[in-house]
């Protein structure tokens, strides 16, 4: 049952840079992929009675509360009954399956299973970079966006649906494979092969010209400098011996981390964009470009939801759909027709969900996290400073978080200290 497992999830993450290839008309592949495991899943669960209902009552009875808000709205809306299948049936199934691949498979199938989608992601994306191949083969494969000239072809999204896809995708699956080697000492007996897979999905994401992933990626190590600084403070004094330090398992871990060596690798990320956006023929971001995107993008679109969300008494809720009508004509980038999200998910979600729509996100980035491994703290935060700036609500964002509240409910159903030694079997 374990290869069926495997082979279920790796085709999972594989299609989810395919978004192009559908079924049934509309239906996207990973879509069906999730939902075929979650039955096999929800099936052996109820033999073994093994349910996780609390995934259950708090996605679903959520969900369910969302479209109530939405149906409440009486203003004009588009597919909004799309949106209450995603949120009702789609994202609960998604976090599910995430949740229970640490269930269904050893470490060290999951992290061989997210390198060769890593590998996946890094040949494909080279094929549609370098290889000419021709445009009516390309359009089957590849997103083509309208830019004002008709469509255009965008040779750095890849196989992906946009760069910000890519970003998204490969960003949270190269810090979970690198994450899961790097806590739990799995690594290829020689490691230059990892490192060499790593350096490409770098190289990818560097010429993939997305600027969240930076922001987000400095943001995190700044973040475990400032958690690793607290837990100082508040859990220790001068006088504490290495000792009494070590009886703290947070602590302990934590103090083991540089905090030098994160202050540089910061640096470093940030001298990278730099040096890249300064050299490079065609910048990731200019003062222009910058200036354009506070009036005609991003800043247009907060201003405008934050006005919408005031008139409302703060409590929003204006119905799923509402983004594209209302934003339809207005001239602003982003939003509009075919285009129905805020540029951040915590905007989004309260001006079409309420503010219920944003105390559910925290619910679901609260299950997620977990202090006591990296890897639960990291791959949250990474979501939580992605979608400041992009809507990054959808099956993958479910998905992940689901394997971090995987790992965090390992940890946390053990009583005695954790043997990782134990778990990499």
């Amino acid at each position: 049952m374990k290869k069926v497992y495997f082979y279920l999830y790796l085709l999972i993450f594989i299609f989810l840079a395919l978004p192009m290839i559908k079924v049934f008309g509309s239906a996207r592949v990973e879509q069906l992929l999730l939902l075929a495991t979650f039955v096999v899943l929800f099936v052996e669960d109820t033999i073994h009675k093994k349910i996780d209902f609390k995934i259950f009552i708090t996605l679903i009875v959520g969900g369910v509360i969302l479209v109530l808000v939405s149906l409440n709205s009486a203003y004009d809306k588009v597919e909004e009954t799309n949106r209450f299948i995603k949120f009702l049936f789609i994202y609960p199934l998604a976090f599910y399956v995430g949740a229970a691949m640490l269930r269904k498979l050893a470490l060290k199938e999951i992290v061989t299973l997210l390198d060769l989608s890593l590998l996946f992601y890094v040949v494909s994306w080279l094929i549609v970079m370098y290889v000419p191949l021709p445009m009516d083969l390309l359009g089957k494969f590849v997103h083509l966006r309208e830019f004002g000239w008709g469509d255009e072809f965008l040779p750095f999204q890849g196989t992906f649906y946009e760069a910000g896809a890519l970003a998204i995708i490969v960003g949270s699956v190269s810090l979970t494979s690198f994450l899961i080697r790097y806590e739990f000492d799995i690594w290829f007996s020689k490691r230059r092969y990892n490192y060499l897979l790593y350096t490409l999905v770098l190289y990818m994401i560097i010429l993939s010209k997305n600027k969240t992933i930076w922001l987000a990626l400095v943001m995190i190590l700044i973040s475990l400098v400032l958690y690793r600084l607290y837990l100082r403070t508040t859990r220790s004094n001068h006088y504490y011996s290495d000792e009494l330090l070590n009886k703290d398992p947070i602590l302990s871990k934590f103090l083991k981390l540089k905090v030098s060596y994160l202050v540089i690798g910061a640096l470093m990320l940030v001298l990278l964009f730099f040096v890249y956006n300064s050299f490079s023929p065609e910048p990731i971001i200019t003062m222009d470009m910058f200036e354009y995107k506070l009036k005609h993008e991003r800043g247009a679109q907060y201003a405008i939801t934050w006005d919408l969300i005031e008139k409302s008494n703060y409590f929003g809720g204006y119905g799923f759909g509402f983004v594209e009508v209302y934003f339809e004509g207005l001239n602003i980038l982003g939003v509009g027709a075919e285009s129905g999200s805020i540029n951040n998910i915590f905007l989004d979600i309260w001006l079409q969900a309420s503010i219920l729509g944003v105390i559910y996100l925290l619910v679901v980035f609260y299950l997620s996290f977990d202090n006591r491994l990296f890897l639960t703290m990291t791959i949250p935060l990474f979501f939580l400073f992605f979608g400041l700036t992009n809507p990054v609500v959808s099956e993958e964002f479910f998905l992940m978080l689901g394997i971090s509240y995987g790992f965090s409910n390992m940890i946390r159903s053990r009583t005695r200290p954790v043997n990782f030694e134990e778990i990499k079997c």
